[in-house]
């Protein structure tokens, strides 16, 4: 018979030592424990190891007793985290491995080369590469930019190096003379080029007509030029005293380009309110016949103005955008826009300056132009589907916000690109949407949520004249085009799910929205009835437009926007049968067409939008005539407000 073991001897270690487990003897626990303190042995507690099933039916057994969620949650998240920093990289099984065995015959070589004694961690930490860009004003409408990796930027590096080891620097300087040549200037054409553009301009008065239209009604939250420069410049331009030069092409070329621009809005000066509907879309062949005129003008220039490569050739393109975007945005504008970008990158108007070579309102100047620049370069890439040719963290640049200036015209040009910033935020998100795997669409989607209360709390944030559109504002178009922008960015968050069928959302919710608690649950549906309610918006501001200032034939904001707003309530219409969307239709395209007047681009896009509204009125005989007995439930349906 066994002796009784006392009952504080009974428990079980929860770990034991070492050697107890080695020699399957009872331990109770203790470092040392008492086994090992009788038999003088050095009692050590290791971890157990966990056992590596080898056949399926104790790997099942093993995968039973392991949390499977806590790993499933982990490598989402780490999934999440890759694509987030990386892109959109492949995470089949088969790729992660090949990833991995490349890294792992990669790192034998790297520490080999560490081995050798190439470089210490020491020196490692005191390792510091600068960035090499330089931005040189040649004067104080040119500059010479060189990035990083350019022959240019090293070759100056090697010039202060060899500065610093001299002992005198002003007799070296004298010796290592450079010839410089920052631009093509024998490309440049005569001077006789310029003196005919000036002899072909229209006379004073009609010059000073144009110039103001342009600045009341064309020019309203993007900022192409200033009202007292242009008048300086045109002054020079009609002054028999100024000579001018091939050097003047770039500023000689955006005059030209704004006269152009102020016929195209020329009939907003005598709009009135209370005209009648069908003389709204008259339109004037002459005023076209001169601003075609005034284009081909500018167009003589546009070598030279290439050749300058200067702040005032980045302007001159711009204004030239400005006057394609109405007529051809997505090939002909875009394609001045990036030459205008280009001018920019190449005066280094994308990095922050440093120095004190330039003043204060060169250096304004030069931001301005920049944002105004990439901020349509963006806006036009995204809404026609182009890749953009210069990105966000290739630019160092302030904003113009940052400057000390306070104006109504500097706050609108700092919303409308807020706007498009914030444009350029939900696409890319949308993009890694489509293209994510499945197990990842729920954390974009949430990111793209976050987007939409951000957007909106910004919007909200803003003070009053920005919530409010008052007709006897002086800056009522400026405010109305802001609104226009931002519905247009809701529209094109909550469209990408216009086509999935989701339960239907009251039309009611619209008002009810900011009291609503920001913590509830956001679905697709959601962001497609906040897109079908930016919509009918956006027809409504459009409408308010036409019976105040009148709308504008070449606004691209107000052309494309009701474009927008159309080609969403046309989609919701296939799934929403409802009054309310069948009269903003309706409003939409009257007012479409009546912007459309003598711009065949414009007339083609309105000619698609009037044949899928055809298309969409067989479709809903055909559904009458299928479902007799459902027509007079529909037409109910129909009749009924949905407010």
């Amino acid at each position: 018979k066994r002796p009784r073991v006392p009952e504080d001897q009974r428990r079980r270690a929860t770990v034991a030592c070492a050697n107890c487990r080695r020699l399957k003897e009872k331990c109770d626990g203790n470092v040392p424990c008492a086994r090992c303190r009788r038999a003088r042995r050095q009692c050590e507690v290791k971890p157990a190891q966990p056992r590596v099933a080898t056949d399926p039916a104790s790997a099942s057994v093993t995968a039973a007793m392991q949390p499977p969620h806590e790993d499933r949650e982990r490598i989402q998240y780490l999934e999440t985290i890759a694509t987030h920093f990386l892109g959109n990289i492949p995470l089949e099984i088969d790729k992660l491995r090949q990833v991995v065995q490349n890294i792992k015959s990669k790192a034998p070589h790297d520490i080999g080369n560490a081995k050798e004694g190439q470089k210490t961690p020491a020196e490692l930490d005191e390792l510091e590469l600068d960035d090499e860009h330089a931005v040189m004003p040649v004067s104080q409408h040119t500059a010479h930019y060189s990035g990083e990796f350019s022959h240019w930027s090293f070759s100056q590096k090697i010039r202060r190096q060899i500065d610093k080891r001299l002992d005198d620097p002003v007799v070296a300087s004298d010796q290592m003379k450079v010839l410089e040549y920052w631009r093509a200037s024998n490309l440049r054409s005569q001077d006789d080029l310029i003196l005919a553009v000036r002899q072909a301009l229209p006379p004073p008065q009609v010059s000073d007509f144009l110039v103001d239209v342009y600045f009341r009604f064309a020019q309203t939250n993007h900022y192409f030029a200033e009202r007292d420069w242009a008048l300086q410049h045109l002054e020079m331009l009609y002054s028999p005293i100024r000579k001018l030069t091939v050097d003047d092409s770039a500023w000689a070329c955006t005059m030209v380009m704004i006269l152009s621009i102020g016929t195209q809005f020329a009939h907003m000066a005598g709009h009135r309110a209370d005209a009648p509907p069908e003389n709204a879309g008259e339109n004037d062949p002459a005023e076209d016949s001169v601003g075609i005129t005034m284009y081909h003008l500018a167009a003589k220039l546009m070598p030279d103005v290439l050749a300058l490569a200067s702040v005032e050739s980045v302007q001159a393109f711009l204004l030239i955008a400005h006057f394609a975007l109405p007529l051809d945005a997505h090939g002909l504008c875009h394609t001045y826009l990036t030459l205008s970008l280009e001018m920019a990158v190449q005066n280094g108007m994308h990095r922050k300056f440093v120095g004190q070579s330039l003043d204060r309102d060169t250096l304004e100047r030069r931001y301005k132009l920049f944002w105004t620049t990439y901020s349509l370069v963006r806006r036009i890439s995204i809404l026609h589907g182009r890749p953009v040719s210069l990105m966000p963290s290739e630019i160092d640049v302030q904003q113009p916000s940052e400057m000390t200036t306070s104006t109504d015209d500097l706050r609108h040009n700092n919303v409308i690109i807020r706007l498009t910033t914030w444009l350029g935020e939900i696409s890319y998100t949308i993009k890694c949407l489509r293209k994510c795997p499945k197990h990842v669409r729920r954390a974009y989607f949430e990111r793209l949520l976050q987007s939409r209360q951000q957007l909106q709390q910004w919007w909200l944030s803003l003070a009053g004249p920005f919530l409010g559109i008052s007709r006897s504002s002086p800056t009522f178009r400026c405010t109305a085009h802001l609104h226009l922008c931002y519905h247009l960015n809701i529209v094109f968050l909550g469209r990408p799910f216009v086509f999935f069928h989701f339960p239907t959302i009251g039309a009611s919710s619209q008002g009810d929205k900011d009291k609503t608690d920001a913590r509830l649950v956001c679905t697709p549906a959601t962001l497609v009835q906040d897109a079908v309610n930016s919509a009918r918006a956006i027809v409504d501001i459009c409408n308010l437009l036409e019976s105040t200032t009148g709308l504008a034939r070449a606004s691209y904001i107000e052309f494309s926007t009701c474009r927008a707003a159309l080609l969403l309530i046309l989609a919701r219409s296939l799934q929403e049968k409802s009054k309310d969307l069948r009269d903003a239709l309706a409003l939409g395209i009257t007012l479409l067409k009546r912007m459309a007047v003598s711009i065949v681009s414009a007339v083609s896009e309105v000619s698609v939008i009037t044949a899928i509204e055809a298309g969409l009125r067989l479709l809903d005989a055909k559904d009458e005539r299928s479902s007799p007995t459902g027509s007079s439930a529909n037409a109910a349906v129909t009749d009924k407000p949905s407010g």
